[in-house]
């Protein structure tokens, strides 16, 4: 009991201004140290697909919800992030089921273009950012040369 009074009779000494100094940086502790232990034990994503036509995101979304999956969206929609370490199994999974179906142009750009109003610069060009183009939809092939 003599302990309990001599903390009542040292919290007097204190003053209440340094007592309530005490428990805001105590309170600013918790917090910061909450704050620290949510972001560590969030997941961390990644950049599933990116510049998305507009019934894609709708459809993997869907896909994602199905198989259980955590997922963000940025950029209006167009960007579609999951947890970092599943991304490379998600991505082969809609792709095996066909997702995303459109928007960007690969190696299509060939077939659109007019063969004999094209330089070979532009055909360079058009060689070289094909397979890149498609990389974010598709998430399977790689950008090189």
């Amino acid at each position: 009991m003599g302990s309990v009074q001599g903390l009542l009779v040292f919290a007097k000494t204190l003053g209440a201004p340094r007592i309530a100094a005490m428990v805001a940086v105590a309170v600013a502790l918790v917090g910061f140290f909450a704050f620290l232990i949510l972001r560590v034990t969030a997941p961390q994503m990644s950049t599933l697909f990116t510049d998305l036509s507009y019934e894609d995101p709708a459809a993997i979304i869907k896909e994602l919800e199905r198989q259980g999956v955590a997922y963000e969206l940025r950029n209006d929609g167009n960007v579609v992030m999951v947890p970092k370490d599943r991304v490379a199994r998600l991505r082969m999974s809609l792709a095996g089921d066909g997702l995303p179906k459109g928007g960007g142009i690969g190696y299509e750009i060939f077939d659109k273009s007019d063969a004999l109003g094209t330089t070979s610069f532009v055909q360079n060009i058009n060689k070289r950012t094909a397979p890149c183009s498609r990389t974010s939809e598709e998430g399977i092939t790689t950008c090189g040369s």
